[in-house]
């Protein structure tokens, strides 16, 4: 049968896909079947962008976040609400004295309770995936960052 949502490009090397790939057969509930959004796939691919932070803001929900406080005050971030298929890695890269502090969006947290994490000294680092619309995961803590409810 014709499809004209997914072919291959004028016969060359690229695929275009409209739709979703879908590994498995999830119709017959297969273990392990997993079904690919370009939304999806575009967090994937995000999650490896780099941004440097050094004042108070919001950080962008994928990719790689390295902060630098200073000497005077808290640096202060806020960090929306996960999407599905994204990574997010926030460390504190360079440390001025004072800490970086993340406050999740009203509704979201960390790990189902927390909604705070302090970076106290350089190379403290949380690494985060997507759990829920509402909640982080905590793949790793590197160094001691403190998670708390404020």
């Amino acid at each position: 049968m014709y499809n004209s949502d997914n072919y291959r490009k004028d016969g060359g090397n690229v695929w275009v896909i409209l739709g979703s790939l879908l590994f498995g057969n999830k119709t017959t509930g297969e273990a392990g079947a997993i079904e690919v959004t370009g939304d999806k796939l575009k967090n994937v691919i995000k999650s490896n962008d780099v941004t440097e932070y050094s004042a108070d803001g919001a950080i962008d929900v994928s990719g790689i976040a390295i902060a630098t406080t200073g000497a005077v005050s808290d640096l202060a971030m806020t960090l929306a609400a996960p999407e599905e298929g994204v990574l997010a890695r926030i460390k504190l890269g360079t440390d001025g004295g004072k800490n970086l502090v993340v406050t999740t969006a009203t509704g979201v947290t960390f790990n189902g309770t927390n909604n705070t994490a302090t970076f106290a000294d350089a190379s403290d680092e949380l690494v985060l995936g997507y759990k829920s619309a509402t909640e982080w995961i905590i793949i790793e803590n590197v160094g001691s960052v403190a998670l708390s409810t404020v």
